[in-house]
């Protein structure tokens, strides 16, 4: 009887849906540097909004934007024609691939260019994370791709 019990409640269990992260709640521990805006910290810390969504677009900007959260970022870039040298940590011991995901998605349709880009999936942000497994803050500086002129202010 018991275990007929536990059947049934690890079978009901499974047709639960898993709680959808919010990517909105997530953002707030990067707010805490990018600001609620996404407007960021003149020379201190880049502006995600209308920059980030770009990145979004390509198979190496997705790959991008999963390597800065999971791994950190290291060195001087430049974002809007300003200058930012600096370190953002490592964050990928804080969210699961879902949460990563609902962040990601987050980012995307909040900050412009708004629905360029296709919605970040689990799988995919798993998938990009083997990829850039091996990389430091410093090298995930050095696999940012060039933006299209005109397509990043």
């Amino acid at each position: 009887m018991r275990r007929v019990f536990t059947a049934a409640i690890t079978l009901l269990l499974s047709s639960v849906p898993a709680i959808a992260a919010d990517g909105a709640d997530l953002y707030t521990r990067c707010a805490a540097c990018h600001l609620p805006t996404g407007e960021g910290v003149p020379g201190t810390y880049p502006p995600l909004a209308d920059h980030i969504g770009h990145f979004g677009i390509s198979p190496e900007g997705r790959a991008y934007l999963v390597a800065v959260i999971t791994k950190g970022v290291m060195g001087k870039l430049e974002v809007n024609g300003e200058s930012y040298r600096g370190m953002m940590p490592a964050q990928g011991h804080e969210f699961s691939d879902d949460d990563l995901a609902a962040l990601l998605n987050y980012l995307m349709t909040t900050f412009p260019p708004q629905g360029k880009a296709k919605p970040f999936t689990t799988e995919e942000v798993a998938s990009l994370k083997a990829q850039t497994a091996g990389l430091t803050p410093n090298a995930v500086l050095k696999v940012r791709p060039p933006l299209d002129e005109g397509n990043s202010k």
